[in-house]
């Protein structure tokens, strides 16, 4: 992650985590275009199977983490 770029930092507690993570899937193309970065708490749940949705032309705009 850069340090000149604007970034998102996602928060998804234990309930509301599914829904937080499929939200930043499905706009993945508006993260790209905009040129902004995210730090993204996934839960450890979800944390293996966002890293492998996330395509390669993203990876160095969003980092997902299990937990912050």
């Amino acid at each position: 992650m850069g340090n000149t770029k604007k970034t998102i930092l996602v928060l998804g507690g234990s309930l509301g985590a599914l829904t937080m993570n499929k939200s930043i899937l499905s706009h993945l193309k508006t993260i790209h275009n905009n040129d902004i970065q995210i730090l993204w708490q996934t839960g450890s749940r979800y944390y293996k199977t966002i890293i492998k949705k996330l395509p390669n032309e993203i990876k160095h705009l969003v980092l997902p983490v299990p937990y912050i």
